[in-house]
């Protein structure tokens, strides 16, 4: 009975209330993985074999940018200069603090960079301020060090110190 009747097509839809089938897509993925004659296609019973055939719209779509831009989007000179200006900038670091920065502090900490020194930005004016400054807006002048700055202090900042109870006490 059970095989014969129920494990068939029709029957999960027959005998969908007395097995707990409520959901009409329950009841197509039983008819498409337990019946004698199912396909296994579990994709196609919800839907997605049609949402998952995108590989050759991707493809086409690869094809079109690759004919589209056969010659280089920059120049050699502009690449060159764009590899300098990485090079030279690329150790700007982007903080969002915890705690409320001071006036002085903000604009000295938001934006400064993995060099040790201050340097001038980009467009020759704006100051980056770099880890010596930085580590003194921390806890003063001479308190504290980071480990790839200028050694001024003799609590050092790495990738384990300080911990959060020492952080704490600043």
């Amino acid at each position: 009975f059970f095989e014969d009747e129920i494990l068939t097509y029709s029957g999960f839809v027959e005998y969908a209330p007395q097995l707990h089938l409520t959901d009409p897509g329950t009841i197509v993925m039983a008819q498409t993985c337990l019946t004698p004659n199912a396909t296994g296609d579990l994709a196609g019973a919800i839907g997605l074999d049609v949402a998952l055939h995108f590989h050759a719209n991707f493809t086409a779509q690869h094809d079109l940018l690759g004919e589209r831009y056969d010659s280089p989007v920059v120049s050699e000179v502009q690449l060159e200069e764009l590899i300098m200006l990485t090079s030279e900038f690329g150790g700007l670091l982007q903080l969002r603090p915890t705690l409320p920065l001071t006036p002085s502090g903000a604009p000295r900490m938001v934006g400064s960079s993995l060099d040790a020194a201050d340097r001038p930005g980009p467009d020759a004016e704006k100051i980056i301020y770099g880890l010596d400054t930085y580590v003194d807006l921390i806890d003063g002048p001479g308190q504290y060090s980071f480990e790839h700055g200028t050694p001024s202090g003799p609590k050092i900042i790495n990738a384990t110190h300080p911990t959060a109870e020492e952080l704490e006490s600043v």
